[in-house]
């Protein structure tokens, strides 16, 4: 079986694995009573308390990898998993009313000038700490599925 052949077929497993796991999950949700499937899902929730603490979990993991040169990108993704935490826990409500992920936060008159300044300054640093880390590992992520390791198909 040639190289090619080998990846797409391993790409398909894993393709066919995570779409048993999200069928499945969203029979689970039709299938309990509808109070107790928006309890789950609801803001603050399980669910939520669940991702924010696999969130800081991975951020640890990214940051042990990169103290023990295991993983020279770990900080960064690190740093990615804290943001993704800290969306979760809705950290711009303690500065602000409006998320300052929408554009509406940017035009809205009654936010101060400084505030949307700050906010501009940490969404750019954001864009710019997902697409560093993403260009960096590029052509890893290349060599990766050529080479037909796992961690690169699941990514």
């Amino acid at each position: 079986m040639s190289s090619l052949k080998l990846i797409l077929k391993n790409i398909y497993k894993t393709l066919l694995i995570g779409v048993f796991v999200v069928i499945a999950l969203g029979l689970i949700l039709v299938y309990i009573p509808r109070e107790l499937a928006i309890e789950l899902v609801d803001e603050d929730g399980p669910v939520e308390t669940a991702q924010v603490i696999l969130y800081f979990t991975a951020a640890i993991l990214c940051f042990t990898f990169k103290a023990r040169n295991m993983w020279d990108r770990g900080l960064n993704a690190g740093l990615i998993f804290i943001v993704f935490a800290l969306r979760e826990l809705d950290f711009q409500v303690k500065f602000t009313d409006i998320s300052v992920t929408r554009t509406k936060f940017y035009f809205a008159p009654d936010v101060p000038l400084e505030t949307k300044i700050i906010a501009g300054i940490i969404v750019i640093g954001i864009i710019w700490l997902i697409n560093s880390f993403a260009w960096k590992n590029f052509k890893s992520l290349i060599n990766g599925v050529k080479d037909n390791k796992i961690w690169s198909i699941l990514a």
